[in-house]
């Protein structure tokens, strides 16, 4: 198809009368609808049931309905801010605590600094402890050492005097007679 041979599509322009009447006809807002709802609400009993209605039944009369949402004011919001002098400051450190003060003060370090004192002391007695219980392992892993070294020179000496015994059993054959025999000795 050639753009010579498309027809034109025209959409009319509703009126703002027009574009009010579809509002109106077609959806709630949900102001409206709440406001139907309280009012369903504040008629209801228990055991009665809410009347059922079709949603344009519903709608609130056009001259309850504001044309326009509200809009809030905005306020700027300013903030104050207080500035204070050097001699303000100075003021403020010139004065001195109180006697009463300097005793909670050295009370509480005092009770901190015990409370670290026993915790030192039950810590080196723990690590006393520690230490000699490493110390007696260390001494079992020696003596397993050498048990294990002594273990090992034995089966080495054992099975070497297995194999000069069974060299010497062997007679002009060649055979070795533990062999023959099915491994037993004789």
């Amino acid at each position: 198809m050639s753009a010579a041979t498309t027809p034109n599509i025209v959409i009319p322009e509703d009126t703002p009368s027009e574009q009010e009447e579809i509002r109106k006809a077609s959806r709630m807002t949900l102001k409206e609808v709440q406001n139907v709802v309280s009012t369903l609400k504040e008629n209801f009993y228990p055991g009665k049931s809410l009347p059922h209605a079709p949603g344009k039944d519903l709608s609130v009369s056009s001259a309850k309905q504001p044309s326009e949402p509200k809009r809030c004011k905005m306020v700027e919001q300013l903030t104050k801010a207080t500035q204070t002098t050097f001699e303000d400051e100075t003021n403020l450190l010139a004065e001195q605590p109180s006697a009463g003060y300097w005793v909670k003060v050295a009370e509480k370090r005092r009770l901190a600094l015990k409370e670290t004192v026993e915790e030192n002391a039950r810590l080196h007695m723990e690590l006393s402890e520690k230490t000699e219980e490493l110390n007696d392992l260390q001494n079992v892993v020696e003596s397993l050492k050498s048990l294990v070294e002594t273990v090992v020179e034995m089966l080495n000496e054992e099975s070497e005097s297995k194999t000069t015994n069974e060299a010497s059993q062997v007679d002009d054959s060649g055979i070795a007679h533990s062999l023959v025999d099915g491994g037993t000795d004789n």
